[in-house]
């Protein structure tokens, strides 16, 4: 396989960077898909026009790679399997997170955890499960039929792809590598740092940052002719898309770390999260990044946290340290 069997799908969105890429490659033997483009009926309008672009109908399908359960890249899995027939390839964990068994009840207590409002909590969680729901019709659990694990190397239309997983932007996320050549969905990106979403409020949402920081490292390290990403261009040098990646999360965990350092208290999540907030950003995605760095920050030592009423309160760790020196010395 090389860059001209692979054919770059070009897709609009509603949301910001407005277009997503998906990819057909021709193999000896056989057509493979990675990704699926978005959901609805323009998104399998332009996919099936992007698709007869270059000489293909979805009923040519033979394989199809999903990188991550987003809606912008498994939109019309079940759409393109219904018509070809497709042997549908995933992280092993990805049906798991479909089928979200107890997921809400977790991604309340933790958005609560968090700083929301209880008049906001529930609103919230259902707009987050909303676009897990959403996934779940566009690719349905028992739609995969090979459920890959991390490094698993496997055979399709004569040629051997790689998994590699690749968490932080989505905790299931797998790159493909083959021949040369990366596809690295949404976890490695030239022209912007991934959003960080990982699992989104489930159990493990402090872990985010660190996995994007451990993705990032082990992607930059790879020797990868052309990058194949889910957004923007194709590049060439995943060193450096990785290494200006690596400096913009340095630069999220800093800006946080000095956040909760200016507070006049202990502020929560979500009042950090307002505090570094710009008039251009939205909420939602941005709540994510910042679960993350204080996730990696406590990791790191540099802060504390603490329960209270269930909600979470953090600190600099140097606060901690003067307020046990002053208890020590009063008791004294």
């Amino acid at each position: 396989m090389n860059s001209d069997d692979v054919h770059r799908l070009e897709l609009s969105t509603e949301w910001t960077p407005d277009h997503v890429a998906a990819y057909l490659v021709e193999a000896d033997d056989g057509l493979i898909l990675i990704d699926a483009g978005i959901p609805g009926d323009d998104g399998e309008k332009e996919l099936r026009d992007e698709f007869a672009r270059v000489g293909y109908g979805f009923e040519d399908t033979d394989h199809l790679l999903v990188t991550h359960p987003h809606v912008d890249h498994d939109g019309q899995a079940r759409v393109v399997v219904e018509e070809s027939d497709a042997t549908v390839y995933a992280h092993e964990d990805v049906p798991e997170r479909l089928r979200y068994d107890g997921l809400e009840e977790r991604a309340l207590r933790n958005a609560r955890e968090i700083g929301i409002p209880e008049t906001e909590v529930e609103d919230t969680v259902d707009r987050w499960m909303e676009g897990i729901r959403t996934n779940r019709e566009c690719l349905p659990p028992d739609s995969i039929d090979v459920l890959l694990r991390d490094n698993e190397k496997f055979e399709i239309a004569g040629h051997e792809f790689e998994a590699l997983h690749t968490p932080g932007h989505q905790r299931e996320h797998l790159a493909y590598a083959c021949d040369g050549l990366l596809f690295s969905g949404d976890a490695l990106i030239e022209a912007f740092r991934p959003v960080v979403y990982d699992v989104g409020f489930d159990d493990g949402m402090y872990e985010s940052v660190g996995n994007c920081y451990e993705t990032f490292e082990r992607l930059g390290a790879r020797d990868a002719e052309y990058v194949y990403p889910g957004h923007g261009p194709v590049f060439d040098d995943p060193k450096d898309a990785a290494e200006n990646s690596l400096g913009s999360l340095d630069a999220l965990v800093e800006s946080v770390h000095e956040t909760v350092e200016s507070f006049d208290g202990n502020p929560t999540v979500l009042e950090v999260a307002m505090s570094r907030k710009k008039p251009e950003h939205d909420l939602r995605h941005l709540i994510f990044d910042n679960i993350g760095a204080v996730g990696y920050l406590e990791e790191q030592g540099r802060i504390t946290s603490y329960l209270e009423d269930g909600v979470r309160r953090y600190r600099p760790a140097e606060a901690e340290k003067t307020v046990g020196v002053a208890a020590d010395e009063t008791s004294v």
